[in-house]
């Protein structure tokens, strides 16, 4: 098989070819999915493990989960430069291969410590995914479906998350070795899927491979016109960026790129702080401890994950359809109910583990997954893939993913403590708090990129307006005056 390698299968004309364009793109978001089984396996297979390694306090159990982590705040700001330096392509291809190690040496019952030290490498291949995979993605995509695409990779990691709760479920924690080694099998398909890749035209063009780059984007598109387009946008962005000191980390944490920084690293904030994976990684354990019986505290994470894929699958569309910021604002919103429910609902003690409140947090439990991940967990990727300056482009989405990483490592590594401290319903009612300082934050700054060009993006954030209260404050003066602003 070749994926848009050969030019002479290629037919003349007929716009992208979306055959090509959606098998490059799946091959790239198997990183995705590794990504969603490596992290969501955790919380059927921890109980396995703490009974190989009788593990009893709830810091040894909030260590082994938290390495993971650990391991992805290390590797997301070294993507930037790696991607940059040798490309999208060999970055995919020591992700998988650091993918397949790391996963193996977890599944050989050794000690906690190589445990905990395999998860913290298994957690570089993680961090360096969430960086590189989206930022290839969004290169080779048109902007019409560009979207859609990069969600991919989010919906690839709902399908990881939802393979690790149901296999756990029917495979059972006591084969803990076995739960963790299925992840192996993908990351194999992925290091063989990636050498079929071409690389992206875009970091091409940006290191004076011009014919190159063309020649890629002719095989993805088909079109001439097209591709003239696109390489004209490319040489207009690079020579802007020339003007600067384009690509270097003093430019990235300047004032002109700093509305980016904020979007990128405060949805990738909040699409951690907002509580969804401390439910991911401890929902078993926490509900279990509150009273819930095995398989609801099991079937709760198992059912959600199913919707949030479900959702991820719709969002991924409705993002290019309503749009980035109206999108949010109607799925945080449902997240904040939700979480309010859960929290009056386990306010009442015992009484919450039985009859209709039982049903009740089961439903809130599923539609607050569905919301939150639905809203931060669709547009995260997205948002950091377009938000930044092209030559800041690989430095923006590891920037995004460290900040992920780092607040999902805050989250694992303090979760079953909030709860030890806060009581049953006290973590809900912060992570409802925080949730509505999110919606906030997307009322007033996040601006709505759909339908626009990378180019575009940037020239618009070079225009010193990017958040949407500067924009909507500029179209107010323009109505008065009559004149552009």
């Amino acid at each position: 098989m070749q994926l848009a390698t050969d030019a002479t299968r290629q037919p003349p004309g007929g716009g992208v070819k979306t055959s090509s364009m959606a098998a490059i793109a799946l091959i790239a978001a198997m990183s995705g999915l590794l990504f969603g089984y490596d992290t969501g396996i955790i919380a059927t297979a921890l109980p396995g493990i703490s009974d190989s390694y009788h593990l009893v306090s709830e810091s040894d159990k909030q260590i082994i989960t938290s390495a993971l982590l650990l391991g992805a705040v290390f590797s997301a700001p070294f993507t930037s430069y790696l991607c940059d330096r040798y490309g999208r392509k060999p970055m995919l291809l020591l992700i998988a291969a650091l993918f397949i190690v790391a996963t193996l040496v977890c599944a050989v019952r050794t000690t906690p410590a190589v445990l905990t030290v395999a998860r913290f490498f298994l957690g570089l291949a993680i961090g360096a995914a969430s960086g590189a995979a989206p930022i290839y993605i969004s290169e080779m995509a048109p902007a019409e479906r560009r979207g859609r695409l990069v969600v991919l990779f989010q919906l690839m990691i709902m399908i990881g998350i939802v393979c690790a709760h149901f296999t756990g479920y029917f495979v059972g924690h006591e084969a803990w070795q076995w739960l963790i080694g299925f992840g192996a099998l993908p990351a194999v398909a992925m290091l063989l899927g990636v050498t079929l890749l071409p690389e992206s035209p875009r970091w091409l063009y940006a290191h004076g491979m011009v014919d190159k780059a063309g020649a890629v984007l002719m095989r993805l598109r088909g079109d001439r016109a097209l591709v003239e387009r696109e390489l004209g946008g490319m040489a207009e962005a690079v020579a802007e960026e020339r003007q600067a000191n384009a690509g270097t980390w003093r430019e990235f944490f300047s004032a002109r790129v700093r509305p980016a920084l904020v979007l990128g690293g405060g949805v990738a904030m909040f699409s951690q702080i907002t509580g969804n994976n401390a439910l991911v990684y401890y929902m078993p354990t926490v509900f279990h401890d509150l009273g819930f019986s095995e398989d609801a505290s099991v079937l709760m994470p198992a059912f959600g994950a199913v919707g949030v894929m479900v959702m991820t699958f719709v969002g991924s569309h409705l993002v290019d359809v309503v749009g980035r910021r109206r999108y949010l604002l109607v799925m945080v919103p449902i997240s904040i109910v939700s979480f309010i429910v859960i929290a009056l609902l386990l306010g009442q003690g015992a009484d919450a583990t039985q009859g209709w409140q039982l049903y009740a947090i089961f439903a809130a439990v599923i539609l607050y997954m569905v919301a939150n991940n639905g809203a931060f967990g669709v547009t995260i990727w997205l948002v950091n893939a377009e938000v930044y300056p092209m030559k800041l482009r690989g430095k923006g989405g590891a920037f995004g993913a460290f900040s992920h990483w780092f607040f999902d490592f805050i989250i694992a590594a303090t979760t079953l403590t909030l709860f030890q401290v806060l009581g049953a319903a006290g973590p809900f009612w912060l992570f409802t708090g925080i949730s509505v300082v999110s919606l906030a934050f997307v009322y007033f700054l996040l601006p709505e990129t759909k339908g626009k060009s990378l180019e575009q993006i940037e020239h618009e954030l070079n225009q010193g307006r990017f958040y949407q209260f500067q924009r909507r404050g500029a179209r107010r003066v323009e109505s008065r005056t009559g004149t552009t602003v």
